[in-house]
């Protein structure tokens, strides 16, 4: 009986699994779609286009929610 409690998920430890499987497959998506699925997407990581504002704008945000 002590130990089925310690193996259940208190409600403050669900919703921090619900966001963290939320916030990856949202990640997740989002890096298909800027990538593509074999790095041949939208905006593929390289070559760096420091040039290209929107790429470097997409690059930033992806690093910092990475």
């Amino acid at each position: 009986d002590r130990l089925s409690s310690r193996r259940r998920l208190s409600p403050c430890n669900k919703l921090i699994v619900a966001f963290s499987a939320i916030y990856g497959t949202v990640f997740f998506v989002i890096m298909l779609n800027v990538l593509g699925l074999y790095g041949h997407g939208i905006m593929p990581l390289f070559p760096m286009q420091r040039e290209n504002v929107s790429w470097v704008f997409v690059w930033l945000l992806q690093t910092v929610f990475d």
